[in-house]
């Protein structure tokens, strides 16, 4: 499965990580959009975005998008937090062949996970509300922690569909609750109260999550 670019996309990754770990300035702004970058080849080499892959692609570019933007001067984070909205809704998108047949199940997950989000967002809206800077933030993340959570709530369903390998299901469902985790830990460091280290546990479960996603859709569709 072209090993060279998966192997690159994992070395920029740890890259990345050590980078936030150790704060260095310049591997930070080569490797975060690097990671991406190559994990969009590797995805692309694999089968050519054929079927449904083509929307968990375009999610790719998307959240590159997103990297560059969120790695600009502040005035540039409302674009950065549009490219990484689009991003989930196409990720839904794609998982939209999960909703084949409903089983009551689903009605558990939908209660866990949004229980969930809108417990955390009464902590961080509530920390928003607050503060002067933030309060004109409060509708985008209240609606982009609805999105995330239904991003979350897609890939959890693919648990329970005979069609999904555990193999693959079990990727993209880590990969959404990763990707939910990191933006949970942004929004919280940035709107609520700052933590040490925050940056590094962002991009670690940030860009395992895109790459488990990415891993379990290509198994699926690609496989």
């Amino acid at each position: 499965m072209h090993p060279f670019w998966f192997g690159l996309t994992l070395a920029l990754a740890v890259t990345e990580w050590l980078s936030r770990w150790r704060d260095w300035k310049w591997p930070h702004y080569i490797a975060k959009p690097g990671a991406m970058l190559a994990l969009i080849i590797w995805s692309w080499q694999v089968c050519h975005w054929q079927g449904g892959m083509l929307w968990f692609g375009l999610a790719l570019i998307l959240s590159l998008a997103g990297d560059v933007l969120l790695m600009l001067p502040e005035r540039y984070f409302l674009m950065g937090l549009g490219s990484f909205l689009s991003a989930h809704f196409l990720y839904i998108v794609g998982l939209r062949s999960v909703y084949s047949s409903f089983q009551p199940v689903y009605m558990l997950v939908f209660v866990v996970v949004f229980t969930a989000i809108i417990l955390y967002l009464r902590v961080v809206l509530s920390a928003m509300a607050g503060n002067p800077s933030g309060q004109k933030m409060r509708i985008p993340v209240m609606f982009y922690g609805i999105v995330i959570g239904s991003m979350l709530f897609s890939a959890s369903l693919t648990l329970f569909q005979p069609a999904w390998s555990h193999y693959a299901a079990g990727l993209v469902a880590f990969g959404a609750l990763s990707f939910c985790v990191s933006d949970s830990l942004l929004a919280y460091d940035r709107f609520v109260r700052r933590f040490s280290n925050a940056q590094f546990w962002v991009m670690l479960t940030y860009l395992s999550g895109q790459i488990a996603i990415i891993g379990g859709a290509l198994f699926h569709f690609c496989g």
